[in-house]
């Protein structure tokens, strides 16, 4: 399915929290904020033209979302923000499980780079 054929779901409240899994390789130190926060490669979209996330309310828990997942890390970072970067969210449960969705959109090195900066860790999964 084309990008374009995904609208933004508005059943996704604005306050909802998004988790995306984070790889070991891709967490760095930034200087400015004091701490370490997911690099900005880890928004970039896969080959489908998306970015896979989870709805953290929809998803079972944040251990069934890790359950046998390479990546080590999760972080998280609200529906309002992700839309205010002119992304959109649909829900996909068919491919990654409850609470699975897609984000939306040209996703610049700045919009990726404001993401990864605003992303927070959710433990116990923090680097």
């Amino acid at each position: 399915m084309s990008v374009s054929a995904f609208a933004d779901d508005p059943t996704i409240d604005d306050k909802e929290i998004i988790w995306r899994r984070i790889p070991q390789l891709q967490v760095v130190y930034d200087d400015n904020l004091k701490r370490k926060r997911p690099s900005s490669k880890c928004f970039q979209d896969s080959t489908g033209g998306h970015t896979s996330v989870y709805i953290a309310s929809e998803a079972i828990s944040s251990q069934a979302v890790m359950q046998g997942a390479k990546e080590p890390f999760l972080a998280s970072l609200s529906v309002g923000f992700i839309r205010q970067l002119g992304l959109v969210i649909t829900r996909d449960s068919s491919t990654g499980g409850p609470g699975h969705a897609l984000l939306i959109g040209k996703k610049t090195g700045g919009i990726r780079s404001h993401m990864a900066k605003t992303a927070t860790w959710v433990e116990p999964y923090a680097p």
